[in-house]
């Protein structure tokens, strides 16, 4: 290595060094990115010039009913409407002790659906309705609990899944 590869400013051991100086202290990085903005529920969430944009995109979705003028009728969008929400707010049987016993079954359980156009709902269910991923079994056995949520569903391909979170 000779003198003047040391002080010329392409070489690879002056770039090497200034490389190493530059992570040391980091100059602003400039990019042309979008500004992220954060998730939000209204306008009020949002600084004054992000509100018009809110308020732009968000009446050209809704006529402000809170619900999507979006046609979603089409079979092609079933894929929403096999969504089905199931809550157990629980789930028990319990074998009564005696000459008589017999299994005594306790259940809340709501199944929420989406309707033709999305609109969400609740309903009572029992147990008998619940696929086997929600109620595992309904065999009478001492002190069966349950509690949780579950979704099932069918994508857009036709493929089933579900997911269940005990709580």
């Amino acid at each position: 290595m000779n003198a003047s590869s040391l002080t010329d400013p392409n070489s690879p051991m002056e770039r090497l060094f200034n490389a190493s100086f530059a992570a040391r202290s980091p100059q602003p990085v400039q990019t042309s990115l979008p500004t992220i903005l954060p998730a939000v529920t209204n306008s009020r969430d949002l600084p004054s010039r992000e509100t018009s944009i809110f308020q732009l995109i968000a009446g050209q979705v809704s006529s402000g009913t809170d619900i999507a003028d979006v046609d979603i009728s089409d079979p092609i969008y079933d894929f929403v409407r096999s969504i089905r929400v199931w809550h157990v707010e629980h789930y028990s049987h319990t074998k009564t002790s005696g000459r008589d016993a017999r299994c005594e079954e306790s259940y809340s359980i709501r199944l929420g659906t989406y309707g033709t156009q999305g609109s969400f709902s609740w309903a009572r269910t029992g147990p008998g309705q619940a696929p086997r991923f929600v109620i595992p079994s309904r065999a009478c056995t001492r002190h069966a609990r349950r509690r949780g949520v579950g979704l099932e569903w069918k994508d857009y391909e036709g493929q089933y899944g579900f997911e269940w979170v005990s709580y």
